[in-house]
Protein backbone atom coordinates (compact mmCIF):
# COMPACT_ATOMS: atom_id res chain seq x y z
CA UNK A 1 0.00 0.00 0.00
CA UNK A 2 1.38 3.45 -0.99
CA UNK A 3 -0.23 6.45 -0.23
CA UNK A 4 0.25 9.76 -1.97
CA UNK A 5 -0.70 13.31 -2.12
CA UNK A 6 1.57 15.39 -4.34
CA UNK A 7 2.12 19.02 -3.66
CA UNK A 8 0.02 21.51 -6.21
CA UNK A 9 2.52 24.75 -7.28
CA UNK A 10 1.31 26.72 -10.22
CA UNK A 11 2.06 30.11 -11.21
CA UNK A 12 -0.18 32.18 -13.33
CA UNK A 13 1.80 34.23 -16.45
CA UNK A 14 -1.29 36.29 -16.98
CA UNK A 15 -2.47 37.60 -13.61
CA UNK A 16 1.83 37.31 -12.07
CA UNK A 17 0.72 35.52 -9.11
CA UNK A 18 2.52 32.41 -7.46
CA UNK A 19 -0.75 30.12 -6.66
CA UNK A 20 -0.11 26.96 -4.08
CA UNK A 21 -3.85 25.42 -4.14
CA UNK A 22 -4.49 23.48 -0.93
CA UNK A 23 -8.33 22.70 -1.04
CA UNK A 24 -7.68 18.87 -2.07
CA UNK A 25 -5.82 18.70 1.30
CA UNK A 26 -8.97 18.97 3.54
CA UNK A 27 -6.53 21.07 5.81
CA UNK A 28 -9.01 24.61 5.86
CA UNK A 29 -8.93 24.83 9.47
CA UNK A 30 -4.50 24.46 10.04
CA UNK A 31 -3.23 25.92 7.16
CA UNK A 32 -3.84 29.85 8.38
CA UNK A 33 -1.83 28.34 11.63
CA UNK A 34 0.73 27.44 9.21
CA UNK A 35 0.99 30.64 6.72
CA UNK A 36 0.16 32.95 9.30
CA UNK A 37 -2.48 35.23 7.82
CA UNK A 38 -0.78 35.00 3.63
CA UNK A 39 -3.79 32.19 3.11
CA UNK A 40 -6.98 33.23 2.35
CA UNK A 41 -10.33 32.08 3.19
CA UNK A 42 -10.43 29.65 0.49
CA UNK A 43 -7.25 27.88 1.52
CA UNK A 44 -4.85 29.00 -1.32
CA UNK A 45 -2.14 31.65 -0.76
CA UNK A 46 -1.99 34.69 -3.90
CA UNK A 47 1.68 36.41 -3.51
CA UNK A 48 2.28 38.58 -6.09
CA UNK A 49 5.16 38.97 -7.94
CA UNK A 50 7.13 41.92 -8.80
CA UNK A 51 9.99 41.37 -11.26
CA UNK A 52 12.15 41.61 -8.64
CA UNK A 53 10.69 38.41 -6.88
CA UNK A 54 10.54 36.52 -10.29
CA UNK A 55 13.98 36.66 -10.48
CA UNK A 56 14.78 35.50 -7.44
CA UNK A 57 12.18 32.71 -7.55
CA UNK A 58 12.69 31.19 -10.89
CA UNK A 59 15.41 28.49 -9.90
CA UNK A 60 12.55 27.68 -7.07
CA UNK A 61 9.46 27.56 -9.18
CA UNK A 62 11.38 25.25 -11.60
CA UNK A 63 11.82 22.86 -8.89
CA UNK A 64 10.36 19.17 -9.87
CA UNK A 65 8.88 19.05 -6.02
CA UNK A 66 8.52 15.79 -4.76
CA UNK A 67 5.29 14.21 -3.76
CA UNK A 68 4.65 12.87 0.01
CA UNK A 69 4.65 9.48 -0.51
CA UNK A 70 4.14 7.15 2.71
CA UNK A 71 4.36 3.08 2.15
CA UNK A 72 2.92 0.22 3.56
CA UNK A 73 5.41 0.35 6.60
CA UNK A 74 4.23 3.81 7.39
CA UNK A 75 7.78 5.26 6.53
CA UNK A 76 8.43 8.46 4.32
CA UNK A 77 11.06 10.39 3.39
CA UNK A 78 10.73 14.36 3.72
CA UNK A 79 12.64 16.96 1.57
CA UNK A 80 12.72 20.68 1.48
CA UNK A 81 13.88 23.51 -0.82
CA UNK A 82 16.45 25.99 0.97
CA UNK A 83 18.97 28.69 -0.38
CA UNK A 84 22.16 28.08 -0.69
CA UNK A 85 24.44 30.91 -1.58
CA UNK A 86 22.79 32.28 -4.58
CA UNK A 87 21.19 28.82 -5.81
CA UNK A 88 18.22 26.78 -4.80
CA UNK A 89 18.84 23.83 -3.16
CA UNK A 90 16.65 20.53 -2.27
CA UNK A 91 17.52 17.99 0.14
CA UNK A 92 16.63 15.39 2.81
CA UNK A 93 15.27 16.74 6.16
CA UNK A 94 16.27 14.24 9.46
CA UNK A 95 16.44 14.68 12.80
CA UNK A 96 20.54 15.75 13.05
CA UNK A 97 19.48 18.56 10.47
CA UNK A 98 15.91 19.65 11.63
CA UNK A 99 16.85 22.96 13.06
CA UNK A 100 18.84 24.39 9.78
CA UNK A 101 16.29 24.16 8.02
CA UNK A 102 13.01 25.04 10.43
CA UNK A 103 12.09 26.77 13.73
CA UNK A 104 12.50 24.31 17.04
CA UNK A 105 8.85 24.53 17.76
CA UNK A 106 8.24 22.47 14.45
CA UNK A 107 10.23 19.40 15.02
CA UNK A 108 7.18 19.07 17.84
CA UNK A 109 4.88 17.96 14.55
CA UNK A 110 7.32 15.03 13.48
CA UNK A 111 8.10 14.14 17.22
CA UNK A 112 4.91 13.64 18.45
CA UNK A 113 3.84 11.54 16.27
CA UNK A 114 6.76 9.85 14.34
CA UNK A 115 9.96 8.16 15.03
CA UNK A 116 13.40 8.06 12.62
CA UNK A 117 13.54 4.63 11.05
CA UNK A 118 17.06 5.32 9.98
CA UNK A 119 18.97 8.90 8.62
CA UNK A 120 16.89 9.74 6.13
CA UNK A 121 13.44 8.13 6.68
CA UNK A 122 11.14 8.93 8.81
CA UNK A 123 8.16 6.26 10.34
CA UNK A 124 4.89 6.93 11.65
CA UNK A 125 2.82 5.98 14.64
CA UNK A 126 -0.42 6.72 13.74
CA UNK A 127 -1.16 7.52 10.13
CA UNK A 128 -2.11 10.99 10.80
CA UNK A 129 -2.54 12.28 6.92
CA UNK A 130 -3.63 15.87 7.57
CA UNK A 131 -0.67 16.45 9.91
CA UNK A 132 1.74 15.19 7.65
CA UNK A 133 0.79 17.06 4.43
CA UNK A 134 0.52 20.43 7.26
CA UNK A 135 3.95 19.44 7.54
CA UNK A 136 4.88 18.88 3.93
CA UNK A 137 3.42 21.59 2.67
CA UNK A 138 4.84 23.91 5.14
CA UNK A 139 8.07 23.34 4.03
CA UNK A 140 7.70 24.07 0.83
CA UNK A 141 6.10 26.87 1.26
CA UNK A 142 8.93 27.80 4.20
CA UNK A 143 11.39 29.63 1.75
CA UNK A 144 8.62 31.69 0.39
CA UNK A 145 6.93 33.05 3.86
CA UNK A 146 10.13 33.74 5.36
CA UNK A 147 10.61 36.04 2.36
CA UNK A 148 7.32 37.60 2.48
CA UNK A 149 7.62 37.81 6.17
CA UNK A 150 10.71 40.16 6.00
CA UNK A 151 8.69 42.31 3.42
CA UNK A 152 5.66 42.73 5.92
CA UNK A 153 8.21 43.45 8.69
CA UNK A 154 9.78 46.19 6.66
CA UNK A 155 6.27 47.96 5.49
CA UNK A 156 5.03 47.84 8.85
CA UNK A 157 8.11 49.74 10.19
CA UNK A 158 7.27 52.26 8.43
CA UNK A 159 3.54 52.47 9.93
CA UNK A 160 5.30 52.25 13.52
CA UNK A 161 4.49 55.25 16.21
CA UNK A 162 6.13 56.76 18.48
CA UNK A 163 4.62 54.57 21.49
CA UNK A 164 6.05 51.40 18.92
CA UNK A 165 9.51 53.09 18.72
CA UNK A 166 9.40 53.32 22.70
CA UNK A 167 8.47 50.05 23.57
CA UNK A 168 9.87 47.93 21.08
CA UNK A 169 11.79 44.80 22.34
CA UNK A 170 15.55 45.73 22.41
CA UNK A 171 16.70 42.72 19.48
CA UNK A 172 14.03 44.19 16.93
CA UNK A 173 15.02 48.09 17.76
CA UNK A 174 18.82 47.46 16.72
CA UNK A 175 18.16 45.97 13.44
CA UNK A 176 16.20 48.98 12.45
CA UNK A 177 17.47 51.47 10.07
CA UNK A 178 17.68 55.06 11.25
CA UNK A 179 14.51 57.51 10.72
CA UNK A 180 12.81 60.10 12.18
CA UNK A 181 12.00 58.12 15.64
CA UNK A 182 15.41 56.57 15.83
CA UNK A 183 18.77 57.48 15.92
CA UNK A 184 21.84 55.33 17.24
CA UNK A 185 25.23 56.42 18.56
CA UNK A 186 28.13 53.95 19.37
CA UNK A 187 28.84 55.96 22.35
CA UNK A 188 28.48 58.73 24.62
CA UNK A 189 31.70 59.17 26.44
CA UNK A 190 34.74 57.02 24.70
CA UNK A 191 35.42 55.66 21.53
CA UNK A 192 38.07 53.82 19.60
CA UNK A 193 39.75 57.14 18.66
CA UNK A 194 40.75 58.06 22.16
CA UNK A 195 42.79 54.70 22.46
CA UNK A 196 44.56 54.86 19.19
CA UNK A 197 45.23 58.94 19.97
CA UNK A 198 46.70 57.58 23.01
CA UNK A 199 49.72 55.91 21.12
CA UNK A 200 50.60 59.08 18.96
CA UNK A 201 50.37 62.00 21.43
CA UNK A 202 52.84 62.76 24.15
CA UNK A 203 50.79 63.33 27.94
CA UNK A 204 50.21 66.90 27.31
CA UNK A 205 48.70 66.88 23.84
CA UNK A 206 46.45 63.90 24.86
CA UNK A 207 45.18 65.01 27.74
CA UNK A 208 43.41 68.04 25.58
CA UNK A 209 42.51 65.90 22.77
CA UNK A 210 40.48 63.23 25.09
CA UNK A 211 39.01 66.62 26.90
CA UNK A 212 37.68 67.82 23.65
CA UNK A 213 36.75 64.44 22.34
CA UNK A 214 34.33 63.89 25.52
CA UNK A 215 32.68 67.09 24.66
CA UNK A 216 32.44 66.24 21.09
CA UNK A 217 30.63 62.76 21.96
CA UNK A 218 28.92 64.48 24.56
CA UNK A 219 27.71 67.04 22.27
CA UNK A 220 26.30 64.41 19.65
CA UNK A 221 24.17 62.98 21.71
CA UNK A 222 22.60 66.37 22.84
CA UNK A 223 21.89 66.87 19.33
CA UNK A 224 20.22 63.98 18.90
CA UNK A 225 17.78 64.39 22.01
CA UNK A 226 17.37 67.78 21.12
CA UNK A 227 16.38 67.25 17.36
CA UNK A 228 14.09 64.07 18.58
CA UNK A 229 12.34 66.76 21.05
CA UNK A 230 11.94 69.59 18.77
CA UNK A 231 10.49 67.01 16.07
CA UNK A 232 8.18 63.73 16.68
CA UNK A 233 10.11 62.57 19.49
CA UNK A 234 11.61 58.94 19.55
CA UNK A 235 14.19 56.88 20.82
CA UNK A 236 18.12 57.16 21.33
CA UNK A 237 20.13 54.00 21.44
CA UNK A 238 23.88 54.46 22.54
CA UNK A 239 25.61 51.73 22.00
CA UNK A 240 24.85 50.60 18.27
CA UNK A 241 26.84 51.72 15.31
CA UNK A 242 24.73 53.82 13.48
CA UNK A 243 25.68 52.78 10.07
CA UNK A 244 25.72 48.84 9.84
CA UNK A 245 24.09 48.37 13.30
CA UNK A 246 26.53 46.28 14.95
CA UNK A 247 26.39 46.94 18.73
CA UNK A 248 29.45 47.21 20.80
CA UNK A 249 27.97 48.35 24.13
CA UNK A 250 28.11 51.25 26.46
CA UNK A 251 30.89 49.16 28.01
CA UNK A 252 33.58 51.61 27.34
CA UNK A 253 31.86 54.59 28.29
CA UNK A 254 31.08 53.06 31.79
CA UNK A 255 34.65 51.33 32.05
CA UNK A 256 36.65 54.59 31.23
CA UNK A 257 35.09 56.82 33.55
CA UNK A 258 34.17 56.20 37.46
CA UNK A 259 31.16 58.29 37.12
CA UNK A 260 29.49 56.31 34.59
CA UNK A 261 30.57 52.85 36.09
CA UNK A 262 27.11 51.69 36.77
CA UNK A 263 23.81 51.64 34.83
CA UNK A 264 22.08 54.23 37.47
CA UNK A 265 25.24 56.78 37.72
CA UNK A 266 24.85 56.46 33.45
CA UNK A 267 21.48 57.46 33.71
CA UNK A 268 21.52 60.45 36.47
CA UNK A 269 24.54 62.14 33.87
CA UNK A 270 22.22 61.59 30.85
CA UNK A 271 19.73 63.49 32.84
CA UNK A 272 22.17 65.90 34.50
CA UNK A 273 23.97 67.03 30.89
CA UNK A 274 19.96 67.28 29.56
CA UNK A 275 19.33 69.77 32.09
CA UNK A 276 22.66 71.49 31.71
CA UNK A 277 22.57 71.90 28.92
CA UNK A 278 19.59 71.93 27.17
CA UNK A 279 16.63 72.20 29.69
CA UNK A 280 15.72 70.98 33.52
CA UNK A 281 11.93 69.99 32.10
CA UNK A 282 13.43 67.46 29.15
CA UNK A 283 15.95 66.14 31.54
CA UNK A 284 13.24 65.14 34.09
CA UNK A 285 11.11 64.17 31.13
CA UNK A 286 13.33 61.72 29.35
CA UNK A 287 13.16 57.61 30.33
CA UNK A 288 16.41 56.14 30.31
CA UNK A 289 15.98 52.25 29.94
CA UNK A 290 19.20 49.80 29.54
CA UNK A 291 18.43 46.29 27.87
CA UNK A 292 21.07 43.88 27.16
CA UNK A 293 21.57 42.59 23.63
CA UNK A 294 24.50 39.55 22.30
CA UNK A 295 25.54 39.95 25.63
CA UNK A 296 26.54 43.92 25.53
CA UNK A 297 24.97 46.61 27.44
CA UNK A 298 23.00 49.37 25.54
CA UNK A 299 21.03 52.54 26.49
CA UNK A 300 17.64 53.85 25.46
CA UNK A 301 16.90 57.01 25.75
CA UNK A 302 12.82 58.09 25.18
CA UNK A 303 12.73 61.23 23.79
CA UNK A 304 9.11 62.57 24.38
CA UNK A 305 7.52 65.18 21.26
CA UNK A 306 7.81 68.55 22.28
CA UNK A 307 4.53 70.01 23.33
CA UNK A 308 3.05 72.82 21.36
CA UNK A 309 2.58 75.29 24.43
CA UNK A 310 5.91 75.29 24.84
CA UNK A 311 6.96 79.39 23.51
CA UNK A 312 9.54 77.23 20.96
CA UNK A 313 11.68 75.18 19.86
CA UNK A 314 14.75 73.87 22.74
CA UNK A 315 18.16 74.32 21.68
CA UNK A 316 21.45 72.67 22.75
CA UNK A 317 25.10 73.30 23.21
CA UNK A 318 27.41 72.30 20.66
CA UNK A 319 30.75 73.24 19.41
CA UNK A 320 30.22 75.97 22.46
CA UNK A 321 27.79 77.31 20.50
CA UNK A 322 23.58 77.46 21.39
CA UNK A 323 22.01 75.82 18.37
CA UNK A 324 18.59 74.58 17.67
CA UNK A 325 17.97 70.86 16.03
CA UNK A 326 15.28 69.30 14.39
CA UNK A 327 15.33 65.33 13.22
CA UNK A 328 14.38 64.84 10.02
CA UNK A 329 13.94 61.21 8.11
CA UNK A 330 17.43 60.43 8.09
CA UNK A 331 19.71 62.90 9.76
CA UNK A 332 19.45 65.51 12.56
CA UNK A 333 20.02 68.97 10.97
CA UNK A 334 20.58 72.43 12.29
CA UNK A 335 18.25 75.05 12.03
CA UNK A 336 19.56 78.07 11.47
CA UNK A 337 17.84 81.17 13.48
CA UNK A 338 16.61 83.04 10.28
CA UNK A 339 14.66 79.12 9.42
CA UNK A 340 13.39 78.94 12.85
CA UNK A 341 10.31 80.99 12.26
CA UNK A 342 9.59 78.64 8.91
CA UNK A 343 10.43 75.33 10.91
CA UNK A 344 8.04 75.50 13.50
CA UNK A 345 5.55 78.53 12.59
CA UNK A 346 2.90 75.73 12.60
CA UNK A 347 4.00 74.07 15.31
CA UNK A 348 4.75 77.15 18.44
CA UNK A 349 1.85 79.43 18.62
Amino acid sequence: MILQKPVIFEYDIVENKFNADFKNYGLNNILPEIINGLVKKDSSINIELSDIDLKKFKEYLNFDLPSLVINDQREFTLQTIYKKGKEWKIDYVTKKNFLYFFDESQIGLLTQNSITADEKTWAIKNLDFDKMAQLYVFMYLKPLYDYELSKLEKINESQLTLEDYQTLEPEKLVKLEENIFLEFKQTAYWDEEINLKKLKMDEKQFKNFKENRHILLRDQVLKAICGLHNSEGGVLVIGVKDKDREVTGIEPDMNNNDILEQKEDYRQWLRNIITSHIEEKLGLNITVKFDTVNGKTISRINVPRRSEDEKGPCSTTYDNRKVVFKRGDEETREIKSTEILEHFKERFK
